[in-house]
């Protein structure tokens, strides 16, 4: 047996401890600190617990030695109570089960001072999910179901590796509960899916974004009794593609041609999986050189442009040579993001000739 009769009896006697029992009729009565039952005048039959769980997910879990079947077993409590319920001793109990082994193996269990007769169920993962006990006396019969449940297996699935931005497949299909009808999950009732605490998804087979780099989700299984179990799958999103950048300038053309320094703003439309890509202005240049002809001999052209920063404001003036054809600015910047992939754009400001060209 896996319980004692001597560790039933206190387990018995514990679930007693604290309970006021009360005269009127339907008085709820606390068994313990989670139980709540009422006890009636004759024989009360409880199973604690009423549901047990066999989990094959736990390796200390216990076995049987020769066939090593998960094997589990409830503590069985026949209570004799007077009509003003008080205890009755002395009451012989007689206990039957549809299934599993009984302690008492048909012997009759004497009730104790207490009114308590105990005795154990012992069940294995082969036996039926549920199992209907009886206890009985001289003159009453009581019954109550004892639930077997077979915890589930949650499978996550391979780990895997997903380029970004693609959607990342989590599928739990190979999840299994031995309570399911044969060829279905449908004891399991819940998938959920957990990045670190945060619950990501709900369902059998889901599709996540998730972000770049090395990602441990955890499934989540449980089953119609409430028992579960969880499984971790890694999954690694690499990025291989380099930022997609849209750049131009604000204003992109200058007038009048009257040799004042004017402020520029670059406006940079960047599309990657990175949310915070590198920004750095590589080179500001011109068509034409500072003091040509024409163009009023006033210099530097170009003002407070600070290369290899994310520097989006530059300053230029507004002049262009008499004898061309107007002059360009040439704004050069490259986005980099954290896998290291890295575009180059480049956006232009024009001085023109005249304002026909």
């Amino acid at each position: 047996m896996l319980i004692s009769q001597r560790a039933l009896a206190a387990a018995a006697l514990a679930l007693l401890t604290g309970v006021a029992l009360s005269c009127s009729s339907g008085a709820d009565n606390v068994m313990g600190t989670n139980r709540a039952l009422v006890l009636e005048p004759g024989l009360n039959l409880l199973s604690d617990p009423a549901t047990i769980i066999l989990d094959p997910n736990d390796p200390s879990a216990p076995r049987d030695p020769v066939t090593q079947e998960l094997i589990g077993s409830a503590a069985l409590s026949a209570i004799v109570l007077g009509a003003d319920l008080s205890p009755t001793p002395g009451v012989d109990v007689t206990f039957t089960s549809t299934a599993g082994t009984l302690g008492s193996a048909g012997q009759p269990v004497t009730t104790d001072a207490a009114g308590l007769a105990p005795d154990a169920l012992d069940v294995s993962e082969s036996g039926p999910s549920l199992i209907t006990v009886t206890a009985t006396t001289a003159t009453e019969t009581k019954s109550v179901d004892v639930v077997v449940d077979i915890a589930p297996v949650a499978d996550a699935g391979d780990d895997q590796t997903v380029d970004c931005p693609d959607p990342v497949t989590l599928n739990g299909s190979g999840s299994t509960d031995a309570n399911s009808t044969a060829g279905t999950n449908d004891d399991i009732v819940s998938f959920e899916w957990f990045l670190g605490q945060t619950k990501i998804a709900d369902g059998e087979v889901v599709q996540v974004d998730l972000p770049v780099g090395t990602n441990v989700v955890t499934l989540k299984v449980t089953d119609k009794a409430g028992a579960t179990a969880t499984d971790d799958v890694t999954v690694t999103v690499v990025d291989t593609e380099a930022p997609v950048v849209t750049l131009h300038m604000s204003p992109d053309h200058l007038w009048p041609p009257n040799h004042k320094m004017k402020t520029v703003q670059a406006i940079l439309d960047i599309q990657d999986c990175d949310p915070a890509p590198t920004v750095e202005l590589v080179s500001v240049t011109s068509n034409e050189p500072a003091n040509g002809l024409g163009d009023g001999n006033t210099a530097p052209d170009i003002a407070g442009a600070d290369l290899g920063t994310d520097d989006r404001q530059v300053q230029v003036r507004s002049e262009r040579s008499g004898t061309g054809s107007g002059r360009v600015y040439t704004f050069a910047y490259r986005v980099t993001d954290a896998a290291g992939n890295a575009t180059d754009a480049t956006a232009t400001v024009t001085v023109p000739h005249d304002q026909g060209h």
